[in-house]
């Protein structure tokens, strides 16, 4: 399973040591698991490939550190997607479960190690102070592992695994994740399952989690909202707005063809403005929050709806072939995408692997 050593090693390296490391391991998936693809599969992912090889054609400097950005962050949900594929025909169902909740524990079990010696009990519950430690908890392989230990999975140890897992998600101190979470549950619930305490107690948890985040809520849409701004002081509040405006002016000032088929890989967005981030000037940025603005600037409206079209496939195409638990996964994860794309680009987010891993195991399995 040399996938699940990716997050270990986003960690580690650079984004030019984690992308190496992306390509040994789907070679290695090509030459040890044959790569058999289904012929949906093999479309879908070429729907996910095309436009990456108009973007770098239109790109005119391929040592540019930008463009290295650029190709790692694109490649990513191409190349995820088709090593689920290739693990789909040699991993059962049970077993990549039993990895992902044991990940999920894995990697809260880490950062306790690195943090606990170093903090006291305040901090341990404290998601502000976990942010800068070393092994920050996954909170997407939680959200699953709890998913799963609820509503699917029959495992040793289940109450030990879903209070480190839920625990990894309350230190992430996200409201993206929490909400996800909530989603997961609600899904868990529609899905015709046996409920027990423990589901309960989780709904209740998640809950309360909403609850404890909620003055955090309160500035969501104004955070989001598109908009231009000029103080310091207003584009650190509301930043995720401003440099959305600023790829929307970027991108509205560009010819048909860079509508249509983008910027190429080697532009950046101005600012125009210059942010002082801890010592780091930044007055243009290569990469966005909302994930759907950063597919338009990079690989313009036609990549935008190769993306519609590589989901609508997904769940359409091979929808029928799904058993109902796959269905329900599957619908939690492509929303989990869509939705947290906009706010921290979950399309190009390595946190987000695992779910193009996801789509990429359930549909090559029929």
């Amino acid at each position: 399973m040399g996938y699940f050593l990716l997050p270990f090693f986003d960690y580690v390296f650079s984004f030019k040591g984690v992308f190496l490391i992306y390509l040994i391991i789907f070679i290695w998936s090509i030459l040890r698991c044959r790569f058999n693809l289904t012929i949906h599969t093999f479309k879908c992912a070429l729907l996910l490939c095309i436009p990456i090889v108009w973007a770098v054609l239109i790109s005119n400097n391929f040592s540019n550190r930008d463009f290295q950005r650029s190709i790692f962050y694109l490649s990513m949900p191409p190349l995820t997607f088709l090593i689920g594929s290739s693990y789909s025909r040699h991993v059962s169902l049970s077993v990549l479960y039993k990895f992902i909740i044991f990940y999920g524990f894995l990697l809260v079990v880490f950062y306790l190690s690195f943090s606990a010696p170093k903090s006291n009990i305040s901090n341990l519950l404290n998601p502000k102070a976990a942010r800068n430690t070393f092994f920050f908890p996954k909170p997407l392989f939680c959200v699953i592992s709890i998913y799963l230990l609820l509503f699917y999975q029959k495992i040793r140890g289940r109450g030990v695994f879903l209070f480190f897992n839920i625990y990894g998600l309350f230190i992430s101190g996200s409201r993206t994740y929490v909400l996800l979470m909530f989603a997961f549950i609600v899904g868990g619930y529609i899905n015709p399952s046996k409920k027990n305490i423990f589901t309960i107690s989780c709904l209740f948890f998640i809950i309360y989690l909403i609850f404890y985040f909620s003055g955090r809520f309160d500035n969501v849409f104004s955070e989001l909202t598109f908009t231009s701004l000029s103080s310091v002081e207003d584009i650190g509040s509301q930043y995720r707005g401003f440099e959305s405006f600023k790829a929307l002016e970027k991108i509205f000032s560009g010819s048909i063809i860079e509508w249509l088929f983008g910027f190429g890989l080697n532009e950046n967005i101005s600012l125009d403005i210059d942010l002082d981030l801890g010592g780091f000037n930044l007055s243009e940025i290569p990469v966005l929050h909302n994930g759907f603005l950063y597919l338009i600037f990079r690989l313009g409206l036609i990549g935008f709806l190769f993306y519609l079209l590589f989901f609508y496939k997904i769940l359409v195409g091979g929808f029928k072939n799904y058993s109902t638990h796959e269905k329900y996964m599957l619908l939690l994860i492509v929303f989990s995408l869509l939705m947290a794309n906009i706010v921290i680009g979950s399309f190009y987010n390595m946190e987000f692997s695992i779910a193009w891993f996801l789509i990429g195991y359930y549909s090559n399995r029929k």
